[in-house]
């Protein structure tokens, strides 16, 4: 006979949260040029992986282009695996301690620059650099200057990814809010560095804790 005979062979069990803690991060935006889908063009987020993860070298004649300050990290550890790095910031200025370390690793630094366009086939293979004046919106009208690269990383800024904890009112129609019981922290709710992510969510997570009736450590 089956022992199993006339018992249930799957469950489903329902768990239902007290609280929930969302750290789901926020996604590396890309920047906008012509040809910035080629082989050998990736977001300086995952130059940064291959690099202190994978120990692969991406490219050795590197152009990083940015909008923010993130991508710094990413031109400065090309540079010191051995790669020649150019890098330009779309921005008119930037910290000065953010300049010398790029500059003191041997990063050729250009403040409000920008890309314009890669070239190449069927990868990357050169890159038009080109000044650019952000309060008329565009790259200045005048000749750029074409680099040999095999490498073009770019970074864009951060979008905090809290799509998990937000919920649409009025079936949808209203405003996104977070949904009861749920609490954002870390880059999904805006921090912009891992120290400060880490903060946020120690102290997030002890204040849930307490508020189930327990004592965190």
């Amino acid at each position: 006979a089956d022992p199993l005979a006339g018992l249930p062979r799957e469950r489903l069990h329902r768990v239902q949260a007290r609280r929930v803690v969302v750290a789901t991060g926020a996604t590396e935006q890309p920047l906008l040029f012509a040809g910035n889908d080629k082989p050998g063009v990736m977001l300086a987020g995952a130059v940064a992986q291959y690099l202190h993860r994978y120990a692969v070298l991406p490219g050795r004649q590197a152009v990083v282009a940015t909008s923010c300050d993130t991508a710094y990290a990413s031109a400065i550890a090309l540079a010191r695996a051995g790669a020649q790095v150019r890098l330009v910031d779309l921005r008119p200025e930037v910290a000065p301690a953010l300049a010398d370390a790029a500059r003191a690793a041997g990063v050729d630094l250009r403040v409000g620059w920008a890309v314009t366009q890669v070239r190449g086939w069927p990868q990357a293979r050169s890159c038009m650099l080109a000044p650019y004046d952000r309060v008329i919106g565009g790259v200045l009208v005048q000749a750029g200057e074409s680099v040999a690269v095999d490498l073009v990383a770019m970074c864009g800024g951060w979008s905090p990814d809290a799509r998990l904890a937000l919920q649409p009112r009025d079936g949808g129609v209203g405003p996104l809010e977070v949904a009861a019981g749920c609490a954002v922290v870390g880059a999904a709710a805006g921090t912009q560095t891992w120290q400060a992510a880490l903060r946020d969510g120690w102290a997030t997570a002890g204040a849930v804790a307490a508020a189930c009736g327990h004592t965190p450590a």
